[in-house]
């Protein structure tokens, strides 16, 4: 569910923001072309939300995500935005060699700003913690491939559609969302260089045949720290991670 919910939500808001007139639809021409496009997109990529039994789930839903994607709209014309891209291909390179992600929405104002916004159903305190913690790293990918296009970085933020928040580390662009500054006055540019240097270091460990296991109930060693510019290894959701594998059996 959570997983479906997630993709049903991205689908629908890359149909809304691919119209030309977006953000110039009154409330009531919202409200009509998303009651008409959340059962086609039901029906073609979320079926077993109409099975018996699910129908006030998927009437919460409905009502959950149409009041979020009125509220983005709500911040993205507070930016005084201009052009919005959504699901955008960036490309482009660095010392470990080509990088290419795809954002969900790129935006450009008035004011010649651009900005990146990542679109989350859910996970409003883990995203707050990253911006907390300079460690938007997803986030920080995407502004450094266009920043390679620009010239310029962009600002981001996370909009996490079950809070129907949107979350930023400063208000250089989005003056009426959630402002969650890094305790240590970081910014992306910088968490992009911390990640180049913890790149360079594990590929010389990689060179000599060092290939670390990042888990819970394994021991550091003196090769796990990381240079002092550099990013603290994070322990991965075991669901997700496929290199658990190389840590061996409890028996």
């Amino acid at each position: 569910d959570f997983r479906l919910k997630g993709n049903l939500a991205h689908s629908l808001i890359e149909h809304f923001f691919r119209q030309p007139d977006a953000l110039s639809l009154d409330d009531d021409q919202f409200n009509t072309w998303y009651a008409s496009m959340f059962d086609q997109t039901v029906e073609q990529e979320g079926a077993h939300l109409l099975m018996p039994g699910r129908k006030a789930d998927a009437q919460r839903f409905r009502q959950r995500l149409q009041s979020a994607i009125h509220r983005l709209r709500r911040h993205l014309r507070e930016a005084q935005t201009q052009v919005i891209e959504p699901e955008v291909l960036l490309t482009g390179s660095f010392e470990g060699g080509e990088l290419t992600g795809s954002a969900d929405l790129v935006l450009h104002n008035a004011h010649g700003q651009r900005a990146i916004v990542d679109i989350k159903w859910a996970g409003h305190k883990k995203y707050m913690e990253k911006l907390q913690n300079n460690g938007h790293l997803q986030l920080a990918l995407y502004a450094e491939l266009l920043r390679q296009k620009t010239g310029d970085w962009p600002a981001v933020a996370y909009f996490v559609i079950d809070k129907a928040e949107l979350l930023v580390p400063d208000d250089a662009v989005f003056t009426g969302a959630k402002v969650v500054p890094s305790r240590t006055a970081s910014n992306t540019a910088q968490l992009w260089e911390c990640f180049k240097q913890s790149w360079a270091w594990r590929q010389a460990q990689f060179d000599q045949r060092l290939f670390e296991v990042v888990m819970d109930d394994i021991e550091p060693t003196e090769n796990s720290v990381p240079p002092d510019v550099g990013l603290e290894a994070e322990t991965l959701n075991p669901s997700y991670n496929e290199y658990r594998h190389l840590a061996g059996w409890k028996v």
